[in-house]
């Protein structure tokens, strides 16, 4: 692609429905991803866990087919230059608030069915465009009044408003120059209208946790300091529930068991992530597909077992 013709796609606006081709996108998403999961299920059950979390040849062939997701999301990252991330994470989802359910479709779509359909050599795009633009609509899903604050133009700050902590780039990622000195905590306890805390998701962990998959494939120690607070924030949830025969459907004290088992699971699953982070300040089985040299420690870890969450 020559370089004006790169241009004038970047600043194409990104149609949600793609030029109306695709109008039913996002509920396909939603119906292919969550087929046999209970609406109701405060855990979903052991065969959904196994196929979103085992790599499957047939998953990842249906998702790559011409009428599926493969062509939607090389239309998407054609569009998409990383200096516009924040005003095409807008176009694709414009306030994710007003619309829970589009927003979690989307993001299903930009983190996890891109790794599904982009593996091994060509996993680079994943790391370099859809992982960015599935953090930036989570980010303004689960800290809007933050993202409103770092985000807001200096022309409309308010008076008194505190400069942001962090360049702009550190609110998506940490992988520029690797120096995360400067990756400082926020006060987020302000943040309000979180979509993972409304009822719809917030004992559905089915539905709930898919918010947080974007934060623990970023490479900011920040951002893995902000999705343990939403693990805590999702345990602390389900250790106030009580057995009851009046919910629906009835909650039992098993449902409640496997329900904090299943955080278990995430939070542990974020703490190896987020070790990995401490560590190194970024992942190394993905230094291969971005064109990243190795250091000697990373080759090292690499070499002896070190964890590659199947590269993704």
């Amino acid at each position: 692609m020559t370089t004006a013709a790169s241009a004038a796609s970047a600043a194409s606006p990104i149609d949600l429905t793609l030029g109306g081709r695709y109008p039913t996108l996002l509920r396909d998403v939603r119906e292919y991803w969550f087929e046999g999961v209970s609406a109701h299920a405060l855990a979903p059950d052991s065969a959904a866990i196994k196929r979103w979390f085992t790599r499957d040849e047939d998953n990842d062939r249906y998702c790559r087919q011409v009428n599926t997701y493969l062509p939607i999301l090389h239309e998407i990252g054609e569009q998409h230059a990383p200096q516009q991330l924040q005003d095409d994470s807008r176009r694709l989802i414009a306030d994710p608030t007003r619309r829970p359910l589009d927003t979690l479709s989307m993001i299903l779509l930009l983190d996890q069915i891109a790794r599904n359909c982009f593996r091994g050599p060509e996993s680079g795009v994943v790391f370099r465009v859809y992982d960015g633009l599935a953090r930036d609509l989570a980010l303004r899903a689960l800290f809007p009044v933050t993202y409103r604050r770092w985000h807001r133009p200096a022309t409309t700050a308010a008076a008194g408003d505190p400069p942001s902590p962090l360049p702009r780039r550190e609110w998506y990622d940490g992988d520029h120059d690797h120096d995360h000195d400067h990756d400082h905590p926020l006060d987020i306890s302000g943040d309000d209208a979180r979509l993972d805390e409304l009822p719809l998701f917030r004992y559905h962990l089915g539905y709930r946790m898919w918010f947080y998959l974007p934060l623990m494939h970023s490479e900011s120690r920040t951002l893995h300091a902000w999705l343990a607070e939403r693990f805590q924030s999702m345990r602390a949830d389900l250790d106030g529930l009580q057995p009851s025969g009046s919910s629906t459907p009835p909650r039992t004290e098993q449902d409640l068991q496997a329900a904090r088992g299943m955080a278990a699971f995430n939070a542990k699953f974020a703490r190896e992530h987020r070790d990995i982070i401490e560590r190194f300040g970024r992942y190394p089985h993905r230094n291969e597909a971005l064109g990243r040299p190795s250091t000697a420690e990373e080759e090292h870890y690499l070499k002896n077992g070190g964890l590659t969450f199947a590269s993704g």
